[in-house]
């Protein structure tokens, strides 16, 4: 008896050990720009470090590698990259990848212990926490906030930010977080209404749209007499913000009818002219992460820019003809799985980030991998229903 109540209590421990990890390993991964050794042009992140506390509970783990296509992208890909890398050198995205991989696999065998439920409320916590850490980050740094509102010719107020690549890949991640709380009836909508004024801000788009993308999903979720009652929200929330925010509004407005004639769109379109020249110079690709590379080798113009963002146009350069052919099939898989089971808060997440990776994203993102381990998980969970009420089965059981 005594032995059966070590064993209860070993497990308990050890499930509240991942939870802890899980909730790190998130936070870590969203303070992407504290890098604690460079390596030129590849730094070891705090992520880095963190990820492998997870290695001791692999011991004595049947090991469960993710599915056979993406380990065939993995091997083609990589490959790819690496007869392209004689050529064009290996660009530091390729570890990028690397460590996504191993995040899956840290997903896969150490998550599978917890529920689908456990992991929902971990993930929340998580998000929740970043969002404070973002909302006082911008708070400390308001001035920029209202110098921006003065003059808005730089296009984005001028802040450090949490996440790396500035204030619309930190809008973004703090847009596809509002998913995780897409189950719970009012808290979605604060963190929804907090994330749009993060991206209005902090002015943008990227944000914006998936803000919108968001709400989508919520609207599709509900009931007729529900989404009644949003929309009558949503107006009156829409002309208080005219009256209050005016300014700010239309300071993104102007953004959005200047595409293609302000700096951020002009950027893109610069870069995206030389996509087909490119691909016509070499269709089976440059290697993971060589995309500007090979549209600097064809324009002979030095970009700023290290990604082409767009994730097509980046696989489309990186690993020729077969991935394009590759990531428009995930695209497809990943809706058609939503359109069938429009409650996988995880799959919208996917979903979004690919709809959104037309203007943005580079792919690798280690924050993505952890949250398609954890979609892999919900696809083996199991619902038994026993006298009317839902019990839940732990994963791979």
């Amino acid at each position: 008896m005594n032995n059966i109540n070590q064993s209860r209590s070993l497990i308990i421990t050890r499930t509240q050990i991942v939870k802890l990890l899980l909730m790190v390993l998130f936070v870590s991964m969203c303070l992407q720009n504290v890098v604690l050794l460079d390596l030129g042009g590849f730094g070891i992140k705090l992520s880095h470090v963190v990820s492998l506390l997870f290695l001791p509970l692999l011991y004595k783990v049947k090991i469960i590698l993710p599915n056979r296509i993406i380990n065939f992208a993995y091997l083609g890909f990589g490959l790819i990259s690496l007869i392209a890398g004689f050529f064009y050198g290996l660009n530091s995205l390729l570890f990028n990848y690397i460590f996504g991989y191993y995040v899956l696999v840290i997903s896969l065998n150490i998550l599978k212990i917890l529920t689908v439920d456990e992991i929902k409320k971990c993930i929340r916590f998580s998000a929740s926490l970043v969002f404070f850490i973002c909302v006082v980050n911008i708070a400390l740094q308001f001035d920029a906030i209202l110098s921006f509102l003065n003059d808005s010719s730089n296009g984005h107020p001028l802040i450090n930010t949490v996440f790396s690549g500035g204030v619309n890949l930190e809008s973004s991640w703090l847009g596809l977080f509002v998913c995780f709380f897409a189950d719970k009836k009012y808290i979605k909508y604060a963190f929804l209404l907090l994330s749009t004024i993060i991206s209005f801000l902090l002015s943008s788009r990227a944000g914006l749209i998936i803000n919108v993308l968001t709400l989508l999903y919520f609207i599709i979720n509900l009931s007729k007499s529900n989404r009644r009652i949003v929309y009558l929200c949503l107006f009156v929330i829409v002309i208080i913000t005219s009256i209050v925010f005016s300014d700010y509004i239309i300071i993104n407005l102007k953004r959005f009818v200047n595409i293609g004639n302000e700096s951020g769109s002009i950027g893109r379109i610069a870069m995206w002219k030389y996509i087909i020249p490119a691909l016509n110079k070499n269709v089976f690709g440059y290697g993971v992460g060589n995309s500007i590379y090979a549209i600097e080798q064809i324009s002979g113009i030095d970009f700023v820019e290290n990604n082409i963002h767009n994730i097509y146009f980046q696989f489309l350069l990186d690993f020729g003809i077969i991935g394009i052919i590759f990531i428009v099939g995930v695209l497809i898989y990943f809706i058609n799985d939503l359109i069938k089971n429009k409650r996988n808060i995880f799959c919208a997440f996917i979903v979004i980030y690919y709809v959104v990776g037309m203007i943005e994203f580079r792919g690798g993102d280690a924050l993505f991998f952890l949250v398609l381990g954890i979609y892999f998980l919900t696809k083996r969970q199991g619902v038994k229903v026993k006298n009317g009420s839902a019990e839940v089965i732990r994963c791979y059981t």
